[in-house]
């Protein structure tokens, strides 16, 4: 994005790939699943006007290194507060997080309070607010959420299907034409192969 850079941060025993613009208090951006910072580029540039706007890969996800632990929503919101330390961005962010992005955010307020001015959540479930009913397969709940879990099994069988199952995926929740054919494509690459499939399951 035209007045963005573009920042490699190790933080937390991980390397995360880190877009910064603007100026202003900090505003963090948090994408979900199965998208990369990429998901923010049609509202980075006008929020920038106002904010210091940082917009992360989450961990295992698009330019950030892959890693086969430390998953957790509490200690991906230590990866944020590692970003923000390594930008010399002090002082309480507004954060903004969807779906796994939102859960992040959700983790990092509720344990670090004082880290966070403003909390926006959009399109997601939280502990006690319908997440566990979600997850619950056996009753009811998304067939994905067991299916994703699963070790190597999912990665194994979409390995060299990432195109279809995103193309499935996102049409399955969004409306028709919200995501271009190129979308889908940027989308495939990111989490092209079994490593990379399994940072996002």
């Amino acid at each position: 994005m035209p007045g963005f850079t573009t920042h490699t941060v190790d933080t937390n025993g991980t390397t995360l790939s880190v877009a910064v613009g603007g100026d202003g208090p900090t505003m963090v951006l948090l994408h979900g699943w199965p998208q990369t910072g990429h998901a923010w580029r049609h509202v980075m540039g006008q929020l920038a006007e106002r904010y210091t706007v940082v917009v992360p890969d989450l961990r295992g996800a698009g330019a950030s290194a892959l890693a086969d632990h430390g998953y957790r929503k509490t200690n991906q919101a230590q990866d944020m507060r590692g970003v923000l330390q390594h930008l010399g961005l002090s002082g309480p962010s507004v954060v903004v997080g969807h779906d796994i992005g939102a859960m992040v955010a959700f983790s990092w307020a509720a344990a670090h309070p004082d880290d966070v001015a403003a909390l926006v959540l959009l399109d997601v479930l939280l502990p006690g607010l319908g997440l566990e009913e979600a997850m619950d397969v056996a009753n009811g709940g998304m067939w994905h959420f067991g299916f994703f879990m699963q070790p190597r099994l999912p990665e194994m069988l979409f390995d060299g299907h990432e195109l279809e199952f995103f193309t499935a995926t996102f049409t399955a929740i969004s409306n028709p034409g919200t995501f271009s054919d190129e979308d889908l494509a940027y989308y495939a690459r990111a989490y092209r192969g079994r490593e990379r499939l399994a940072g996002g399951f």
